[in-house]
């Protein structure tokens, strides 16, 4: 799709001063690993660094978003760990942030849960009621 769509974006700039964006979604398995989702966390890591590449050849023309977003409620994600969020609500997030950051977790709430993910003690006691929840999710849907 890059390939595709940057040639008209630069097109669009050039001829009438017009920005456009990218927004890519990344995963915080790209920043955090987690067992069994190397490849999952490797195409995420792609999408991080692909996304600084662009940001730093094109950014004179469009907007470049890395989004890296922490759980977030939708079909695939029971929203059973601590600071989920609604999909609309992550959204609404995310394109706030638009043209004034280059990167963002999205929902204030992320942001605020990887400030505290960054003290040691605070880190160990989320991750101690997330796998608490992920038990008893399993149990129950067993």
């Amino acid at each position: 799709m890059t390939h595709v769509l940057v040639p008209h974006m630069l097109e669009r700039f050039e001829k009438n001063g017009k920005r456009s964006a990218i927004v890519n979604i990344c995963s915080t398995s790209a920043l955090d690993f987690a067992p069994k989702l190397s490849v999952y966390a490797a195409t995420k890591t792609f999408n991080h660094v692909f996304s600084s590449g662009l940001r730093q050849d094109y950014s004179y023309a469009f907007d470049v978003l890395t989004v890296t977003p922490r759980s977030v409620r939708t079909n695939m994600n029971s929203g059973i760990y601590l600071f989920t969020i609604e999909a609309s609500d992550h959204a609404k997030g995310v394109f706030d942030k638009l043209g004034h950051e280059p990167e963002t977790y999205g929902h204030w709430k992320h942001h605020f849960q990887s400030s505290l993910l960054g003290f040691g003690p605070t880190a160990y006691l989320m991750h101690k009621v997330d796998d608490s929840r992920r038990e008893a999710f399993i149990q129950r849907n067993k």
